[in-house]
This record gives C-alpha cells, structure tokens and sequence, in this order.
C-alpha cells in the first residue's frame, strides 16, 4: 500500500505513520506491505500536521481490511515412481503456484499424515503394502494464504517380487543310490526364507521338506529336481526349480 499525502500550509510539518487496529502505529514509511499477521486488521494511514504555535492536527485515511493474496493456480501435485513395495515415489509440483513459493510434504497412508515423512521422496516399506498412498503438498509465500493440494492418482501398493541372483542348485558327490544331494537355494536378497520340496520327474516326493536328499532306489533311471519357495514380507512367493539330475 501507498500513502497518498493530502496539501498542508507550507508553515506546517507534517509526518505521517500506518496504523494497524491490531498492534497500533507499525510503520512510518510512505508505503507499506501487508503481512499474514495483518490479515483481518484494519489498517489506515495517518498524518500528523505541527503549526508553528504548536497545535497539532490529524489527518486519516479511509480503512483498509487487510487480505492476504490467494494463489492464482495451486494444481494438484503428482507422484512419480512405481506404486510397489520397495520403490521410491517422488512428490512433484508442475506449474509453480507462483514465483517464490517454498512447498512442504506430507505423505499420507489412506488419507491419515504418515509420521516423520515430510520430505520430497518417500520409500514405500511393507507396511504399505495393500493400503493406498498419497502425498499432500503446502505452498507458502510472503503475503500469500498458506494452501495445501494432495495429490489425485495416489493408489494402493502392491507387494515387490523377490529376484534370485542365482538359481536352485543340486550338488552331489555321485548320482546314484545311496548317495547324498545337496540342494543350493541360489542367491536372493537378505531377509529371504524358504521352504524346499524335492522333485521326482517334476512331482513332488512327500514328505521331503530338507536341503539334503538320500537317493533312494525308487530314483534310479529317475531325474531329481530341488525346489525352492522363496517368501519375504512385502513380496509375492517365488518358485523356483533347479535343473534336474538323472540318477543312475
């Protein structure tokens, strides 16, 4: 705001100040930017007009509500990333609300403030898994109403699929009656349990639940295979068989 000033005697010093109805005079500067602690006060400019024999005269401005200013556009932000246990989401704004505006994070686990994860990027954990994921944004600016947009797309997280680096293995000494097998789960991330079953011309033998495996004779002239279930929290199960043995 700009203080327009009013003709006085040339014999007159004048000054001038603002005047809040909230905290009194606030400024004695021709011009005057409204904060958010102004918003709702009335606000006027006064002048104060000293005669040569002392007397004092007041002069005052119409008043003025103060308001904050409203963004003009606040779209809604957009996560990127893959909605899946163990990937990383990003929380973007794409038109800039207007120049200058800092934005806060807040992501939110079926609509309710996740504690803690109030940054940009957020790692989805196995706690998410099933229930639905968005973020909320808030952008602030000197003079501006703070205002807050959640995000449209959100969505439920599904469970990760476990990945082996390295496949079910037998190993054997020999492969013939008698003989011990030894079954090698492969390679998978940490925190990975399993169950095995053994394999006879890829059905399943009852129960055999161990790594180890005793060659029996009802395996001869028969292929072998060791199978894997690989399960983890968070994830789909994995099945995985290793390549068969032929036993003599």
């Amino acid at each position: 705001m700009v203080a327009t000033k009013t003709q006085w005697s040339s014999n007159v010093r004048v000054s001038g100040f603002w005047f809040s109805s909230d905290g009194g005079a606030i400024s004695t500067k021709s011009s005057y930017i409204v904060a958010l602690t102004d918003v709702g006060a009335t606000i006027r400019y006064v002048e104060v007009g000293v005669a040569p024999d002392g007397s004092v005269s007041y002069r005052i401005s119409a008043p003025l509500v103060a308001k904050a200013n409203t963004f003009d556009s606040s779209a809604s932000p957009k996560i990127t990333g893959t909605l899946v246990m163990g990937s990383r989401l990003k929380a973007t704004v794409e038109n800039t609300w207007s120049p200058g505006t800092k934005y806060t994070y807040q992501w939110l686990l079926n609509g309710v403030a996740i504690p803690g994860e109030k940054t940009q990027n957020y790692v989805l954990g196995v706690n998410q898994v099933g229930n639905s994921v968005n973020v909320r944004v808030c952008g602030s600016k000197a003079g501006f109403e703070t205002k807050c947009e959640t995000s449209l797309q959100g969505g439920v997280v599904a469970k990760g699929t476990l990945v082996a680096t390295a496949d079910p293995s037998i190993t054997t000494s020999a492969a013939k009656v008698g003989a011990v097998i030894r079954g090698n789960p492969g390679k998978w991330v940490s925190g990975t349990a399993f169950t095995f079953r053994w394999l006879r011309d890829g059905i399943e033998i009852p129960g055999l639940a161990e790594a180890t495996y005793i060659v029996t004779k009802d395996d001869s002239r028969h292929s072998i295979s060791f199978k894997v279930t690989a399960s983890k929290p968070g994830y789909s199960d994995v099945v995985k068989i290793s390549a068969p043995k032929l036993i003599n």
